[in-house]
């Protein structure tokens, strides 16, 4: 396409440079016939120019129809190329919309494909993020299972101490049950001891009463004295030893008391705390499985909807290639009749313009041999215009004779005339009005006398010039010659014109 409007636009270039040139020759022409019109009387070889005039004629009007055939050939070819072009150019816009549609609708797909993409990558990293918290709260799981098994030691640790404790409690009480039982067992043997000694007492009283009934006096053994003594002895040391323990035990009851209470107390406000904790763990852990279970749910619906957004990207990929494949063969089809089209064209136009090269061609050489007649013509013209200014050269020649000749005469006249006035105002004096008129009736025949004498004698040198000289060529005046230099001048520019326009004729052909 380039290469043809490349052709085209050369083969508009060389019609108007044709145009160019037919105006050229038409311009030299219609100067040729004004001059040849102007100087054709004078010249006297009318017959002759009319005769070149009408052959110039009918060969430059063959030249105009045969250029006005090619113009319209070309014009008619041009309008056939246009409109060839014009359909192309209509094919082409319907295939670039077409590839336009449905490039868009690759557009639209790969839009879809990108969409899907987008939300699939979304949807990955929302799964990445639930993954990330979920194992944050598995760690989080695992710190507060470590803190729990950490609170279940330091209880196992408490309770291991209330136990021991608790032992140590009970071994104080059974000692404390231990050292009741002896202190009862002492307060019952003392008790029966002092029983005992009441009764020996009263054995004894009844005894010496018995006796001092019989003998009158009791005499005291020593052995019972001694018996007496180490038991009061031993009853005050049994009832020291009462005191003792019974402020002993009074004691280890009060600090035993003492430090169960405040056993009791920090060890029911350390299992609060911890019950405090472990419930406060127990509602994060369930809160936490809550959330867990939760997330767990949301990464399974995530984990669909990613496998449904595959799915449906693995479909859209298969449609898309699918679509790709067919548009790719119908645009393969389009590309290949168009290309047949485009060939049948082209081998069209290559005729075609092979013809309008062929006109071109017999154009060219029927301009050329127009140029060559116009150069031969416009060697006849010049050669017309030099005989033309040669003539006038030779007549302004002659008219500076005449005149030369003329002024001679008229010197030679107006000296006689003033001799004549002279001898008639010296033989008749002027007397008035009469003298006067006199005189110039006198004077009349003089100056009809002298100009005939001039005139004979133009003739005698009018027939000593040459016969057909004579024939051709009337007395001119003054102006006429001035108007004969003007118009040798316009000939002489016109010449230097025509000079030019073929030269500019022949640079022009060999740009071509």
């Amino acid at each position: 396409m380039q290469v043809l409007t490349d052709e085209n636009n050369t083969l508009h270039s060389t019609v108007k440079l044709l145009n160019v040139r037919l105006s050229a020759i038409l311009e030299i022409v219609s100067i040729h016939e004004t001059e040849l019109t102007r100087h054709g009387g004078v010249t006297g070889v009318n017959g002759g120019n009319e005769g070149l005039l009408r052959t110039w004629r009918e060969k430059v009007f063959a030249l105009m129809v045969q250029l006005q055939s090619q113009k319209i050939v070309e014009n008619e070819t041009k309008r056939k190329e246009d409109a060839k072009i014009s359909g192309l150019n209509s094919q082409l816009q319907e295939l670039e919309r077409s590839n336009s549609i449905l490039n868009h609708k690759l557009a639209d797909q790969e839009a879809a494909i990108e969409l899907e993409i987008k939300k699939r990558t979304a949807l990955q990293q929302e799964n990445g993020k639930l993954r990330e918290e979920n194992a944050v709260f598995k760690k989080q799981e695992e710190q507060w299972s470590t803190h729990f098994q950490a609170l279940r030691r330091s209880t196992e640790d408490v309770e291991k101490m209330l136990l021991q404790s608790l032992t140590n409690l009970n071994k104080t009480v059974s000692k404390l049950t231990s050292f009741d039982q002896r202190l009862t067992f002492a307060g019952s043997r003392i008790q029966f001891i002092s029983e005992f000694l009441v009764h020996r007492d009263l054995q004894q009283k009844t005894k010496s009463y018995d006796e001092d009934g019989k003998d009158g006096e009791v005499i005291p053994d020593e052995s019972t004295r001694e018996n007496e003594e180490h038991l009061k002895s031993e009853v005050e040391r049994l009832l020291k030893e009462r005191a003792v323990l019974l402020n002993e035990t009074k004691k280890h009851n009060q600090t035993l008391q003492e430090k169960t209470s405040a056993l009791q107390e920090q060890y029911e406000g350390v299992i609060g705390e911890k019950n405090t904790q472990i419930g406060k763990l127990e509602v994060s852990e369930s809160e936490k499985k809550e959330r867990l279970h939760s997330l767990q749910d949301q990464l399974e619906t995530k984990c669909e909807e990613l496998e449904e957004a595959s799915e449906t990207i693995e479909e859209l990929k298969l449609s898309l290639s699918k679509e790709k494949t067919t548009i790719e063969k119908e645009h393969r089809e389009a590309m290949e009749k168009e290309r047949l089209r485009n060939a049948e064209d082209m081998s069209m136009i290559e005729i075609q313009l092979n013809d309008v090269r062929r006109e071109h061609a017999k154009a060219v050489a029927a301009l050329k041999n127009a140029e060559r007649q116009v150069s031969r013509e416009k060697q006849q013209a010049g050669n017309m215009v030099a005989n033309i200014e040669r003539e006038y050269s030779e007549k302004l020649a002659r008219c500076e004779k005449q005149l030369k000749s003329v002024e001679k005469e008229r010197n030679l006249l107006m000296v006689r005339i003033r001799e004549d006035r002279s001898h008639v105002v010296r033989s008749q004096p002027v007397t008035g009005r009469d003298n006067s008129t006199k005189g110039n009736r006198l004077l009349k025949p003089v100056k009809t006398s002298i100009a005939k004498q001039s005139l004979e004698k133009n003739r005698t040198q009018e027939n000593t010039v040459d016969d057909e000289e004579s024939e051709s060529i009337k007395p001119i005046d003054a102006e006429e010659a001035l108007t004969a230099l003007k118009e040798i001048k316009v000939l002489s520019q016109q010449i230097v014109k025509l000079h030019d326009k073929s030269s500019d004729v022949s640079t022009s052909e060999s740009e071509l």
